[in-house]
């Protein structure tokens, strides 16, 4: 099962987290915009260090950002529970570019604990974006 966070889809309160299943069976959480999305992963993980949450900053404009989308489904597969993404718009939530200083798209930026502890701006193939994290998540 592959876990999404959408920081595309508008909801009022953190405690109106929506869980439901895509066309391709990943799981989806869609939480609420800006500043609280991160927020509610964290307020649903408590405590945990794993799984690490992945920012992905992208665009609809973005050319890469539609490439790196199977990309990412491979690294994701590969990495299972241990790791669930974020899809950030940077247009609909510049914001949250901000916060992260995110410059271009697409840009990844993996957190534990809330802090930063990899960025990658671009994307690379499926095992080499693997072999990048791997040592990250064998911590």
């Amino acid at each position: 099962t592959v876990r999404v966070f959408l920081g595309l889809s508008p909801v009022p309160a953190v405690t109106d987290i929506i869980q439901k299943y895509d066309g391709n069976r990943r799981k989806v959480i869609t939480a609420p915009p800006k500043d609280q999305t991160t927020d509610v992963y964290f307020y649903i993980m408590g405590d945990k260090t794993e799984p690490l949450l992945l920012l992905d900053f992208q665009a609809t404009w973005c050319e890469p950002c539609k490439w790196s989308e199977p990309v990412m489904e491979q690294v994701l597969r590969h990495f299972g529970d241990r790791i669930v993404l974020e899809k950030i718009d940077i247009d609909q939530f510049p914001e949250r570019a901000r916060e992260f200083h995110v410059l271009s798209v697409p840009t990844f930026v993996l957190l534990r604990d809330r802090k930063e502890i990899w960025r990658y701006r671009g994307f690379d193939s499926a095992p080499a974006m693997i072999r990048m994290m791997e040592p990250l998540l064998s911590v």
